[in-house]
This record gives structure tokens, C-alpha cells and sequence, in this order.
């Protein structure tokens, strides 16, 4: 049985994360032109197994598919009935795996194996899609000692990317001024500096895409 696990954003694009056989399994895909032909690529990275995995690869013609891993392992390809069928087999140690699927007639990219050992740890380096920050200055209640005491911090608007913050929830992480903001509009942000003289207080936009949290 599979699970699906998420989406994570990262260089090269969205990879999918998800559980098979007791193994986590990392899957981006790419495409690719060579001469006349496109080619889809899915890339996966597949941490050490203790048993065969096999991946049902597509229907039609074995001449259009093309496997090759890259690592200590080897893997086989086989079509039953028009159906294509890879096979990893077990294996100590990460490998990558690609299956290049030709849109054309025939694959005119051989099937390769690289030779040697290639960086096992295979690390998928995570991007940050909203990488800049806004910053706002918060007033302090000067009535410390009141009961009730109010304290006036900016919204982040405006901002970068135009959007409306209507915050509709706060949630601290910790009590060292970090927390979470939820807007009206779908968004989620970061925001640091909520702790002594509010003077820089940082948001930082986290998600986006929610209706109405």
C-alpha cells in the first residue's frame, strides 16, 4: 500500500513525497527535447530498501521507455501486455532513479547506467518562493501596570506581492516574540519581534492558496 505524504517545494520544482512499501520516495518530474523528440523525465530518489520496488511505468510500446539508475544498484525493465514495468531491486544504499518516456515513435536516447558512486545522500536543496521580508514598528502601551494594556503593530501593508492582509488569527510559536498569522485572504505569515519595544517587528509570507483559515 502507498501514502502520500505532500508536496515540497524545492529547486528543481515540486517533488512529491510519498510512502511505499515502507519506504519514503522523493518523484520531480522534467521534460526535455532531443532532436525532433520530447521526453518526460520523472526523477526519484530512493532511499535504502530492504525489498524489490516496482513502479508501473506507463502503457505503450518498450521502445518509447527508457530506465537508468544511478548508485550501487541496477534496475530492469519489462513490458507485459503494452504495459511497462520497472524494477528497482533491493538495495544498501540511496540511488536515483529516471525514466525518460518518449512522446514520439522510438527513444533515441539509449538506456545508461553511470559508472561509479555518485553522492549518496542525494540532497534535494528546498527553495523559498517568497524570500523577502517586510518589516513594521510597533507602539508600546505606555500603561504597563494597567490591567488591560493595548499595543498598536502595523500590518505588513504594503507589500511586495499586493496582498491584502486582513488578519483573521495569531498564533504563537514560543514566547520569544515568533509567531503565525493567518489572513482573511488565504495567506499564512511569519512574523518575528512581538516581544519588548516592538520596534522591528519582521513578516515573513509563509504560504498561500488557503480559502478563507
Amino acid at each position: 500500500m502507498g501514502r502520500f505524504l505532500g508536496i515540497e517545494l524545492s529547486d528543481p520544482g515540486p517533488v512529491l513525497k510519498y510512502v511505499v512499501g515502507g519506504v519514503e520516495l522523493k518523484e520531480w518530474i522534467t521534460s526535455r527535447r532531443s532532436g525532433d523528440q520530447t521526453q518526460v523525465e520523472r526523477h526519484f530518489y530512493v532511499p535504502a530498501h530492504d525489498q524489490p520496488l516496482t513502479l508501473v511505468a506507463g502503457w505503450g510500446r518498450e521502445t518509447r521507455l527508457s530506465a537508468s539508475v544511478q548508485g550501487n544498484g541496477s534496475v530492469q525493465h519489462s513490458n507485459q501486455d503494452g504495459i511497462n514495468f520497472i524494477t528497482l531491486p533491493a538495495s544498501q544504499s540511496p540511488v536515483k532513479l529516471l525514466v525518460r518516456n518518449c512522446l514520439g515513435v522510438k527513444m533515441t536516447v539509449p538506456e545508461m547506467t553511470p559508472a561509479g558512486t555518485p553522492d549518496v545522500t542525494f540532497e534535494i536543496p528546498k527553495a523559498t518562493r517568497w524570500t523577502e521580508a517586510v518589516t513594521t514598528s510597533g507602539k508600546v502601551d505606555p500603561n504597563t501596570k494597567d490591567a488591560y494594556a493595548i499595543e498598536d503593530i502595523p500590518l505588513p501593508n504594503p507589500n511586495p506581492w499586493k496582498r491584502n492582509v486582513r488578519v483573521a488569527d495569531l498564533a504563537f510559536l514560543d514566547d520569544q516574540g515568533n509567531a503565525a498569522a493567518v489572513t482573511m485572504d488565504g495567506d499564512v505569515w511569519l512574523v518575528s519581534g512581538l516581544k519588548g519595544d516592538l520596534k522591528t517587528v519582521t513578516w515573513k509570507r509563509y504560504a498561500s492558496g488557503l480559502h478563507e483559515p
